[in-house]
């Protein structure tokens, strides 16, 4: 690609240079229509130069005239305002005589891809982002068609857009392809289906029912239209009690699942209170059952005051 920097510091060097000689003369004879293979277009593109002398035809060459169009596409150049407001202005002492089309059309050229060419660039990125155990999933590219066009030069490809460790179902990230000052932007769609050892209920299991090895199995199945991640090993469900009717075959998820109470209703316990880093504890009676981390209403056993208690462990809580 054309260091754009570069050649506009050594435009203006030769423009000075240009405008310190006397009666130099600059003949352009411009083309009707170019192909161009950058991101930029010099005057070289779309105009033969002649000139009196010097270095000024080899500096003029690489003179930048604006931005090329995208890869595959066309823009065209008017003769006349080139030469008034870049060439003229730059070159108030030198003569500018200019000859051929008015305007000029200039091609970028382009060669073709489509998504699926990226693919291993596409799963290179898949592999760094997610968190799924190796094996357990598979992803199909739905858009493997969609043409891309671009320069016939080196590129760089960037990804993002995946925010979520574990995807699953249908899902869209962002491809940038960039090729010097140029970025081609374009989506991603994908399909990914995943497969995970679940917990299954073997035989039905009624409210309240404490779970035990004997009414569970694991089961690997496809998870990937579970809005509900579902428990993935037995030790997640063993000992604790059904929250509603379960099914034989349905998938045990921790919504469908309670800790045991470590308080029952009617149990006494003692509520820890602190006030000004002061810790006062009082007891009282718990009016419903809870597990560890639930709240549930107790009665002060003096005033006989309901307060809503946070259960801490087995016969104690804290306001």
């Amino acid at each position: 690609m054309i260091n754009v920097a570069y050649k506009y510091i050594v435009w203006y060097m030769v423009a000075g240079m240009l405008c310190a000689a006397d009666a130099a003369q600059v003949s352009l004879v411009f083309r009707d229509s170019v192909m161009v293979n950058d991101t930029l277009i010099t005057l070289g593109d779309i105009a033969e130069i002649r000139t009196t002398g010097g270095p000024w035809k080899e500096v003029l060459q690489d003179f930048v005239v604006g931005d090329a169009a995208p890869a595959g596409h066309s823009r065209f150049l008017c003769r006349d305002d080139l030469i008034t407001y870049k060439l003229q202005s730059q070159l108030k002492s030198v003569q500018v005589i200019a000859r051929g089309a008015v305007r000029t059309c200039i091609s970028t050229y382009h060669k073709e891809f489509s998504v699926g060419d990226f693919n291993d660039s596409i799963m290179k990125y898949i592999n760094s982002v997610i968190q799924w155990p190796e094996g357990s999933w598979t992803l199909s590219v739905l858009n493997t068609a969609d043409k891309i066009k671009l320069l016939d030069k080196p590129y760089r490809i960037e990804f993002r857009g995946i925010n979520n460790s574990r995807p699953k179902g249908q899902f869209s990230f962002q491809m940038a392809i960039i090729q010097g000052g140029k970025v081609l932007r374009g989506p991603v769609r994908c399909a990914m289906n995943v497969s995970l050892p679940v917990v299954i209920a073997v035989s039905p299991i009624i409210r309240g029912e404490l779970i035990t090895l004997d009414k569970c199995m694991l089961k690997t199945i496809d998870i990937t239209h579970y809005g509900i991640t579902p428990c993935d090993s037995v030790s997640q469900v063993i000992g604790k009690r059904a929250a509603r009717q379960i099914q034989a075959g349905n998938v045990l998820t921790n919504q469908w699942l309670q800790d045991l109470p470590v308080v029952e209703k009617g149990d006494a316990i003692r509520i820890i209170s602190s006030i000004n880093k002061v810790k006062v504890a009082v007891d009282a009676v718990a009016r419903e059952s809870g597990a560890i981390g639930e709240k549930i209403w107790a009665e002060n056993a003096v005033s006989h005051k309901m307060v809503r208690v946070m259960i801490k462990g087995k016969g104690q809580a804290e306001l």
